[in-house]
């Protein structure tokens, strides 16, 4: 069920090594909270030229912003209010751009890839006693599981509109909500089944 957003190719993004793509990533998202407006509109052209570089189409890159627009615009509407139209601008530019760059990251590697990598970086913190196998495995999970309440959304709109009810942010949001806890006690029953975690469980006893 936690496939993510993930398609694979031959581009070179698809073949640029996981944890490369994650350190980039990390390194953009953090410079981009410190850039205005027009540096700002270049990230952000640079990210939907990637997409390009990915050959993913102009759907794709619609398809990764469609379900935060609302709140990105309730960001911006309180930024028009509070601070001034350029905050708005700014506003709309840097989470648009932090989304398509994560997005990205999940449609062009894989969920194995990207786990390995996780490990590998957490694998340095295990001389200090920190549990680097379930770390990555959380970091993991919670990385795959944002595709899959996006999914969700779409589903329950969807389903919202083939009743010809109103559809909305905060119609949507209670079954939303419901069907996300669902997907994960389903996770947590699946890994609890595979004996995760018991490893450790005994060693305490």
């Amino acid at each position: 069920m936690i496939n993510g957003l993930y398609r694979p190719g031959t581009s070179p993004i698809h073949r640029m090594r996981a944890g490369l793509k994650m350190t980039l990533l990390a390194v953009t998202c953090t410079i981009v909270f410190f850039l205005d407006v027009w540096p700002l509109a270049v990230v952000l052209a640079c990210a939907a030229a990637l997409y390009a570089v990915a050959r993913f189409d102009i759907q794709t890159v619609y398809r990764q912003l469609r379900p935060a627009l609302p709140f990105i615009l309730l960001l911006a509407l309180f930024q028009v209010f509070a601070a001034s139209w350029v905050e708005a601008v700014e506003t709309i530019l840097r989470f648009s751009s932090l989304i398509l760059l994560a997005a990205l990251l999940s449609l062009t590697t894989s969920p194995a890839a990207l786990s390995d990598a996780l490990l590998a970086a957490m694998r340095p913190f295990k001389r200090f006693g920190l549990p680097a196998e379930q770390i990555a495995l959380a970091m993991t999970l919670a990385i795959r599981f944002i595709p899959v309440i996006t999914q969700a959304s779409e589903d329950v709109r969807e389903a919202q509109r083939a009743r010809g009810a109103r559809t909305g942010f905060f119609r949507s949001a209670g079954p939303t909500l419901i069907r996300t806890l669902k997907i994960a006690d389903e996770l947590a029953e699946a890994l609890e089944a595979r004996g995760y975690g018991l490893g450790a469980k005994s060693n305490e006893k």
